[in-house]
């Protein structure tokens, strides 16, 4: 809906395009885009796809042991935390 808050999946449209998000504005089909809910900030939602899915990336590569301990380097960044 206009004025709706979303978050775009633009990584499929820099796929099929070869733009990415250094753009002014971009069409996506409905299906490329996430509503956010009102209580969500934007801080937030800004971040709710990329850094997921780089810390799940970031564990599946290392294959950690069941048990064992992770350490990662410069943890304060909001993918760290």
């Amino acid at each position: 809906k206009v004025g709706q808050r979303v978050v775009p999946l633009i990584m499929i449209k820099y796929y099929e395009t070869g733009y990415g998000s250094w753009q002014d504005y971009v069409t996506l089909h409905e299906s490329h885009i996430i509503a956010v809910p009102s209580d969500i900030s934007d801080e937030i939602a800004s971040q709710s796809i990329i850094n997921p899915w780089t810390a799940f990336g970031l564990l599946d590569d290392i294959d950690a042991p069941q048990g064992e301990y992770i350490l990662q380097t410069a943890a304060a960044s909001v993918l760290g935390r």
